[in-house]
C-alpha cells in the first residue's frame, strides 16, 4: 500500500466507527486531529498538511479506540496506528 491508500484507508475506519470526517485547510495544525462537536466525534484533515503528517493526525485519533479489536485492518493500516505516539 501507498501512503495516499493507508490514509484513505484510516479514514475509512474512521467513518466506520461512526467518526465524521473532514478534510478542510487549516492553519498552524499539523495533520489535524479528532474533536467533539455538538457531541459528535469529528476527524479534520488538514488537506495542505503533508501526507505523512495526515496519516498520523488519522492514526493518532483511532490508535485508543477499542473498537478496533472488532475490525480488519490490514497489516500496514495497523501498523501505522499502533506506530504513532
Amino acid at each position: 500500500m501507498n501512503e495516499y491508500q493507508i490514509l484513505e484507508s484510516l479514514l475509512a475506519v474512521a467513518e466506520e466507527l461512526g467518526i465524521e470526517v473532514r478534510k478542510e485547510q487549516i492553519d498552524g495544525v499539523s495533520g489535524g486531529g479528532l474533536c467533539k462537536l455538538k457531541n459528535r466525534l469529528v476527524l479534520i484533515i488538514d488537506r495542505t498538511s503533508p501526507l505523512t503528517e495526515q496519516i498520523n493526525a488519522a492514526a493518532a485519533s483511532l490508535k485508543d479506540r477499542p473498537e478496533l479489536e472488532c475490525i480488519y485492518l490490514r497489516p500496514q493500516v495497523r501498523d501505522a496506528i499502533e506506530s504513532t505516539v
